[in-house]
């Protein structure tokens, strides 16, 4: 069922779960071993990055288990969501969401997709500040579902245990994103690395500036549902997303409300390939 959107749908060849598998930077480097995945459905997206050094996981739960330096290391992930607008076969990703500051430059790249690869070329005027190339390859193309939500409204802590003021959901065929917006405005131009170091010690600070949470995960069934495996919040992998409840979708709205023992939240439908009972019944699950 078409949903109304503000946002332009990008092209089907675009669409799908995408996994990076390299990416090379001017001065030579390369980078093969970050987990990026990237999932684009036809109006938003959510892409998450995880250092594949990134500190182990402590026993326990939230910042307190970290160590002020493992929390320095762990504001060098990055991760974001919004929409894409692809022309004249350049992408632009507005992100509307992100886990590091904005750096005032357009996340703006050229792309060409050949079958199930991605390449994507970008220049010193974009996000990164140098010339670079990365190469994904499309792991499913959201033929068997197609979702994508964002939050209208919600009361309570439905997504683990932090409210939330904007967020994005979307899945592609048994595979999951969830982006939540930090508290706070980071503003532009220092990295979150920098504006960890800045908060000389200051834990408070430091956990409002860490607290955005992208993950990515598996839609799995009975005690496996929606169960997380990668996060920017570590102790959150293993965790099902939210807990079991009970989901209902108003048809003219284009609103679905998920009510859930922690709370609920209201989210808006702008992509989806499955019908309202479907929806309602795989968020009921």
């Amino acid at each position: 069922m078409d949903r109304p959107s503000e946002f332009p749908p990008v092209p089907d060849q675009a669409i799908g779960l995408w996994r990076r598998e390299v990416k090379e930077m001017e001065d030579g480097s390369a980078d093969r071993t970050t987990r990026v995945f990237y999932g684009q459905t036809r109006n938003l997206f959510v892409d998450i990055r995880i250092p594949i050094d990134r500190p182990a996981t402590p026993p326990g739960h939230g910042f307190g288990i970290y160590s002020l330096e493992d929390l320095a290391r762990l504001a060098k992930q990055q991760a974001f969501a919004g929409h894409a607008v692809i022309a004249d076969g350049r992408c632009t990703w507005h992100r509307s969401i992100d886990y590091q500051p904005s750096t005032g430059r357009p996340d703006s790249s050229l792309v060409s997709v050949e079958g199930d690869t991605l390449h994507e070329r970008g220049d010193a005027n974009s996000v990164t500040g140098m010339n670079f190339y990365e190469s994904y390859h499309r792991e499913c193309r959201g033929e068997e579902r197609r979702l994508a939500f964002r939050l209208e409204d919600s009361d309570g802590t439905p997504f683990g245990d932090r409210a939330a003021r904007d967020a994005f959901l979307l899945v592609l065929d048994d595979r999951f994103w969830f982006a939540r917006a930090r508290a706070r405005n980071l503003g532009t131009g220092k990295s979150l690395p920098d504006l960890v170091k800045g908060a000389d010690g200051d834990r408070a600070t430091i956990e409002a500036c860490l607290d955005c949470e992208v993950s990515f995960g598996r839609l799995g069934k009975d005690e496996d549902a929606w169960r997380i495996e990668l996060s920017t919040l570590p102790w959150r992998e293993g965790e099902r997303l939210f807990p079991q409840g009970q989901a209902n979708l108003e048809a003219d709205s284009g609103l679905m409300r998920l009510d859930t023992p922690a709370g609920c939240a209201t989210w808006r439908v702008f992509d989806t390939s499955l019908k309202d009972d479907a929806i309602g019944a795989l968020f009921s699950a």
